[in-house]
């Protein structure tokens, strides 16, 4: 949609995504395709009556409505030039790509074309797709020692053991496989205002885009959340049941002594054994944890009579 940058509405949002590099249309690294011949004999590029013209400088008409203008201007970043008498015929810059003379005074339009020529293309190298050959690429393996060493401008030698690990040996092809099931996955159900079965893949519009990246982000962090909460809570269940598992074994004990004669009673209990070896004054009933986890299944143990 529409923004502002410093009063001048502007597109300030980012355009669907293509599978094909877009061009400019008009703007090239040497001047702007179609732009009109500056040559002009008096009518070419404004009336030659000066009480329709837009640029009179002097006359009571035009930009000099309510005086003369006295002196020259240029007008629309150099590209008009304006001269002082009411007879002068308007100037514009040659801004056709082929041509030659200096624009002396439409210096912006030459610092555009500039920049238009010196832009980064997709065979640079800094935008190059370099999926294919990870295993040698200086950028993958600065960022695998900024991520998992804690150091940056490391080689593909430091790295490759990480990134081995991370990718295989084929890294090249691991990660395109990846990117494959990335662009092939489908959403399982209606996710940030966009259908459930959709691909990812078929998606262009940016900003679905980031909302379901948002969406998955926030997920991530919420689960993460939960499952932290989790196992703090089973840290300390753990805990608490060793105290009491310690506390308790004595008690039970206790218990257990209470049938060692009768090995019937004994074995009946959920966390007792009886063991025939032991003396009346050790007492065969003893307390069995093993048994007692296995929520009573029977320990077998050699018994004499």
């Amino acid at each position: 949609g529409p923004g502002t940058i410093q009063g001048v509405a502007c597109k300030t949002e980012l355009s669907d995504t293509t599978r094909k590099q877009r061009e400019l249309n008009k703007i090239t690294g040497k001047g702007l395709t179609g732009a009109m011949v500056a040559t002009n004999s008096g009518d070419q590029h404004q009336d030659d009556n000066y009480q329709c013209r837009l640029f009179p400088a002097t006359n009571a008409n035009g930009l000099g409505a309510t005086g003369n203008g006295g002196q020259a201007f240029t007008w629309a970043a150099g590209y008009y030039q304006v001269q002082a008498t009411s007879d002068a015929v308007l100037t514009i810059a040659d801004l056709r790509p082929e041509a030659t003379a200096p624009r002396a005074k439409a210096l912006a339009w030459d610092k555009l074309f500039a920049a238009e020529g010196s832009k980064p293309t997709k065979t640079d190298s800094a935008f190059t797709n370099d999926t294919a050959t990870l295993e040698t690429s200086a950028e993958f393996a600065d960022l695998l020692g900024r991520i998992k060493h804690q150091k940056s401008n490391q080689d593909a030698k430091a790295t490759e053991t990480v990134r081995t690990e991370l990718f295989s040996s084929s890294t090249g092809k691991t990660a395109t496989d990846l990117l494959g099931i990335i662009h092939n996955f489908a959403l399982e159900s209606d996710t940030a205002d966009t259908k459930a079965g959709t691909k990812l893949g078929q998606i262009t519009d940016f900003k679905q885009l980031t909302a379901l990246q948002a969406h998955f982000t926030l997920a991530i962090i919420t689960k993460r959340a939960e499952l932290q909460e989790q196992l703090k809570d089973l840290k300390k269940l753990q805990r608490n049941t060793n105290k009491q598992d310690s506390k308790t074994a004595e008690d039970k004990q206790k218990q257990c002594g209470q049938h060692h004669v009768s090995q019937t009673n004994c074995d009946a209990k959920d966390f007792c054994t009886y063991n025939a070896a032991e003396t009346e004054e050790n007492k065969k009933c003893k307390f069995n944890a093993t048994k007692e986890k296995e929520n009573g299944a029977p320990v077998t143990q050699s018994q004499t009579a």
